[in-house]
C-alpha cells in the first residue's frame, strides 16, 4: 500500500497528469482487449496444454483485475469518486495491492519453471505438468489472500489538508503497523522476486545459448553425415520437441525480463518514498513527477501481455492466426460446400434421365 505524498504541485508535474488524464484511458481498454485475446487462444489451441499457458492464462486474468482497478482510481480523480468511499477504500486497496503481488510472484513461477526445463529437462517433464501448476497457483493466491487481509484493517477514509477533503489512506490509529507492513511487502514483492527474478534469467541465458549453439551443430552434422531414414526421424522429432521447449523459453525469457524492467523503477521510487514515511528521505516535487512518469511504466506491465507474446512467441502467432483464421476457413467452408451442391443439383436436373434412375433406386431401397 502506498502513502500518500503531499507537495505542492509545479507546471512539468501538471503537464505529466494531463497526459495521464488521456492516456491511462487507453491502456485500460487496450490492456484489458489484449488480456482477454490471450485467454481465448490460450484456451482454444493447444496451448492450454502446456502447463506454462497456465500461468499465463492466471497472468492475463490477473493483470485485468489490477487495470479495473486502476480505471477505478483513475475515475476517482476524475470527478466519478468510487475510490473514496466506505469499503470500497478498503476493498480495492486489498484487491491492486493483492493483484500487483500476484503478477510479480506469477512471473517469478513460471521462470523458475523454464529454469527447470533448462537445467533438469528429464525432471521437468514429471515436475512441470498442468496440474502441478493450477495447484501452484491455488497455494500462491491462498497465501497473497490472507498476507494482505491486514489492509483491510489498516486503509480506511482520513482527511486530507492537501486535497482539502476525505481520501483512502492509512489510518492515523494503524500508522505504526502500515509502515512494519510495508516493510514485510517491500521485502515480498520487490527485493526477493526481483533477486529470484534475475539469477534464473541470467543462468536461462546461458543455457539457451548454449542449446543454440548444441541444435546448430546438431543440424549440421545431419547434414553431413549419411543417416539411415529411421535413425534420421527419430533424432529429427527430439530436435523439433527440444526446438518447441526452446521457442516458450524464448518467449517467458523476453515476457519476464521486460515486466522486470517496467517494474523495477516503480520499486525504486517505493523505497525512496518508504524513507520518507520513516523520516529519513524529504520528498521533492520532480520526484512525484518522476515518479508519474515511473506510475506509468509500472502500468504498462499489465497492459502489454498480448504485444509481448505476439512479439516474442513463434508458437503464440501460429495459435493467433489459427484461432482467428479458423471462423473465416469455417465461413468458406460453408459457402464452398453450398455451391457445390448448388452446381451438383443443377446437374441432375439437366439430366432427368440419371435423376429419375436415382430416385427410383432410392424408392426400391426403401421398399425392400
Amino acid at each position: 500500500m502506498n502513502d500518500s505524498l503531499e507537495v505542492e504541485p509545479s507546471l512539468s508535474r501538471y503537464y505529466v497528469e494531463q497526459t495521464q488524464y488521456y492516456v491511462i484511458p487507453f491502456l485500460i481498454t487496450f490492456g484489458i482487449l489484449g488480456n482477454s485475446l490471450s485467454g481465448y487462444v490460450i484456451l482454444k489451441t493447444k496451448l492450454r496444454q502446456l502447463s506454462s499457458s497456465i500461468y499465463l492464462l492466471t497472468l492475463s486474468s490477473n493483470d485485468s483485475v489490477m487495470l479495473i482497478t486502476i480505471g477505478i482510481q483513475w475515475l476517482s480523480q476524475n470527478d466519478i469518486d468510487l475510490y473514496n468511499q466506505p469499503i470500497l477504500c478498503q476493498v480495492i486497496t486489498y484487491v491492486s495491492d493483492l493483484c500487483a503481488s500476484m503478477t510479480v510472484w506469477l512471473i517469478v513461477v513460471f521462470t523458475g519453471e523454464r529454469f527447470m526445463v533448462v537445467k533438469y529437462p528429464l525432471r521437468a517433464k514429471f515436475l512441470c505438468t498442468v496440474r502441478r501448476a493450477q495447484l501452484i497457483i491455488i497455494i500462491l493466491f491462498i497465501t497473497m489472500l490472507i498476507f494482505y487481509s491486514p489492509l483491510l484493517f489498516i486503509a480506511g477514509l482520513e482527511f486530507s489538508n492537501h486535497a482539502n477533503r476525505t481520501v483512502c489512506k492509512p489510518k492515523k490509529e494503524w500508522h505504526r503497523v502500515g509502515v512494519i507492513f510495508n516493510s514485510f511487502d517491500f521485502i515480498l514483492t520487490c527485493i526477493i522476486p526481483v533477486l529470484i527474478i534475475s539469477v534464473l534469467n541470467s543462468i536461462i541465458c546461458q543455457k539457451v545459448w548454449k542449446f543454440t549453439n548444441l541444435r546448430r551443430k546438431m543440424t549440421d552434422d545431419f547434414q553431413m553425415n549419411n543417416l539411415t531414414r529411421g535413425t534420421h526421424v527419430v533424432n529429427h522429432l527430439s530436435v523439433k520437441a527440444d526446438k518447441t521447449s526452446y521457442k516458450m523459453t524464448k518467449m517467458l525469457l523476453v515476457v519476464s525480463t521486460v515486466c522486470l524492467c517496467l517494474i523495477l523503477p516503480s520499486f525504486i521510487m517505493r523505497f525512496i518514498v518508504h524513507l520518507n514515511t520513516l523520516g529519513l528521505v524529504i520528498i521533492s516535487d520532480n520526484f512525484i513527477t518522476a515518479q508519474l512518469y515511473v506510475q506509468f511504466l509500472y502500468y504498462l506491465t499489465f497492459g502489454i501481455n498480448f504485444a509481448l507474446y505476439c512479439i516474442s512467441g513463434q508458437n503464440f502467432r501460429k495459435a493467433v492466426s489459427a484461432t482467428f483464421c479458423k471462423c473465416r476457413f469455417r465461413h468458406n467452408t460453408r459457402n464452398t460446400v453450398t455451391g457445390t451442391e448448388r452446381t451438383q443439383y443443377s446437374s441432375l436436373s439437366t439430366h432427368p434421365t440419371i435423376f429419375r434412375n436415382r430416385k427410383t433406386m432410392g424408392v426400391s431401397d426403401i421398399s425392400i
